[in-house]
């Protein structure tokens, strides 16, 4: 009868503890095309062990599925995600991440000007109503080093429906205070409207300024 079908054969998996080093990972070639590697992030220290451990329950249509993923120097990141999707109900996304000391910064090869963070954030099914598959996101840094400065509550808030972004940002850091409120359209004709609050700043600390001190205090719309 040959091969089980992929698609809609359940699988039930448990990894208990899987240890790799970005070396072995990138030596691996994906299926179908023996030229082409693992996308992973060149700044990724190659030697320094990495320990997976995790779950997956279901099937590629509908699937729950848990992982856990320890770096050297207390670096820890934990992904929950589920997705459903079937001709009689809509698609269903739920998206968990948390991460502690992880540094972001190799995971998109910037380095040099974003480093470790500690954060939790959530990607998760919308409104019905909204074509596509609308999406909330929803992120939270309580430490973020940024071009060289520790920055402390962050807070990210958006919603897709109709080819539209709305976001709600705030930082509550001693150095920044500020929001960030209004929508972006993803549409052919690419627009925005953003109100700006800035109660505090000091540019200076933050990095973004080297001559003397600078402070900006500030209320205004941008489009």
């Amino acid at each position: 009868k040959g091969l089980p079908d992929f698609y809609t054969s359940k699988i039930q998996a448990d990894v208990q503890s899987f240890t790799t080093m970005a070396s072995d990972l990138k030596a691996f070639t994906l299926p179908l095309d023996s030229m082409s590697h693992l996308p992973i992030p060149i700044d990724l220290p190659e030697m320094k062990p990495i320990d997976f451990s995790g779950n997956f329950n279901g099937s590629y249509y509908n699937f729950v599925s848990d992982l856990q993923m320890k770096m050297a120097e207390n670096s820890h990141l934990s992904i929950h995600s589920s997705y459903r999707a079937g001709r009689q109900s809509p698609r269903y996304v739920d998206l968990k991440i948390e991460g502690n000391q992880f540094p972001l910064g190799l995971w998109v090869n910037k380095p040099l000007l974003l480093g470790k963070g500690d954060f939790h954030a959530r990607l998760s099914s919308g409104d019905t109503l909204c074509k596509g598959l609308p999406l909330n996101m929803m992120v939270h840094f309580d430490k973020l080093k940024f071009n060289g400065y520790n920055y402390v509550n962050l807070d990210f808030d958006g919603e897709m429906c109709h080819d539209s972004l709305f976001i709600n940002f705030k930082v509550l850091d001693p150095h920044l205070d500020m929001d960030a409120k209004g929508f972006v359209s993803l549409d052919k004709k690419a627009s925005s409207r953003i109100n700006l609050k800035i109660r505090k700043s000091d540019f200076r600390t933050l990095n973004i300024w080297h001559e003397q001190d600078f402070h900006l205090k500030t209320n205004a719309w941008v489009q």
